[in-house]
């Protein structure tokens, strides 16, 4: 039951990360708008940097998902309160 809370709040989470990596891209593509302030040379190395862990986030919390339901399976509740022994 707890594992299926997770992973549920981890969906959650996934939604949080695609936000956060749309408004990191929306940031980095506004730079045209600034030409008369000076922006430091490592402005472009480290946006790509930043929004290429980002998506490497993403794309690791969605692999962790498959790999968890390729290892363990769909959650059948029915099955696991019929065969639990509480005196073990």
């Amino acid at each position: 039951m707890i594992m299926k809370n997770i992973e549920f709040i981890m969906y959650g989470i996934v939604l949080v990360y695609f936000y956060e990596i749309s408004k990191t891209i929306l940031i980095f593509g506004s730079q045209n708008e600034f030409q008369d302030h000076v922006i430091p040379n490592s402005f472009v190395p480290m946006g790509i940097l930043i929004i290429a862990l980002q998506f490497l986030l993403i794309l690791l919390s969605i692999w962790s998902f498959v790999i968890r339901k390729k290892m363990v399976g769909k959650y059948d509740f029915d099955y696991l309160n019929n065969h639990i022994d509480a005196w073990k």
